[in-house]
């Protein structure tokens, strides 16, 4: 009774966690709002006690900020300066984790982010996408992200790459077009779903420091494409 008490316990905090970032994915939580527990309880018709744990784990996470002396917790704005740092500091933490997993990198990894990137070209492919398919998208990437840096092994990285990952998704999410196509600093489009298949090809020959590098620049070819758009944005 008591293990079944604790798994509805378990299941009702996933849900309420899921649900917060799930309005965030979809832009009905912005960046600069603060979200306070009862009006989230009511909004979401959820109890309390399970949507506090889930708020306390996104602050733990950094996607989420409690403010000493503040009620609520904010959802911090965006900046050139944040986008910087936090894209720069993924590059490091993922760059470290693919060289990691490079030198353990099993057949078995590979099958499953080959066909994880399959899937990536495939949706790619089409002339046109519906708003469903740019969200499948974007979670394969996630997907792909974050199985590089399970596989590595290291739970510290892991930790890291949690709450950085979440952070940079505010800024590719405010543009739909993100996902279909990315520039490279010498102007060549590249699909983002090549980079990972290059990146792929290097954990598969065991080779850490191309790993590395293409990984960094992977990264940081996300946040120089993002610096473009706002800069254009700007003009």
């Amino acid at each position: 009774m008591e293990q079944e008490v604790e798994a509805l316990k378990q299941n009702a905090e996933l849900r309420a966690f899921n649900t917060v970032v799930e309005l965030i994915r979809q832009r009905e939580i912005v960046p600069g709002q603060r979200l306070f527990e009862p009006d989230l309880s009511e909004r979401l018709s959820m109890s309390r006690t399970p949507l506090r744990t889930a708020l306390s784990r996104l602050v733990a996470e950094g996607i989420l900020v409690k403010e000493r002396g503040r009620k609520g917790y904010l959802l911090p704005a965006l900046s050139s300066e944040d986008m910087r740092q936090i894209f720069y500091s993924r590059a490091a933490v993922e760059g470290a984790a693919a060289a990691w997993l490079a030198h353990g990198c099993t057949p078995e990894h590979v099958t499953v982010l080959r066909a994880i990137n399959a899937k990536e070209a495939e949706l790619f492919g089409r002339e046109r996408q519906t708003p469903e398919e740019k969200a499948q998208y974007a979670q394969l990437n996630e997907e792909l992200h974050r199985l590089i840096v399970s596989f590595s092994g290291n739970v510290y990285l892991l930790r890291f790459f949690n709450s950085s990952y979440w952070r940079s998704t505010m800024y590719t999410l405010l543009y739909t077009r993100f996902y279909r196509e990315r520039t490279r600093s010498t102007g060549e489009n590249v699909p983002s779903w090549k980079e990972h298949s290059l990146i792929i090809d290097a954990l598969e020959a065991h080779e850490a420091e191309r790993s590395r590098r293409l990984m960094e620049e992977h990264v940081l070819n996300t946040f120089r494409y993002r610096s473009l758009l706002e800069e254009t944005e700007r003009q």
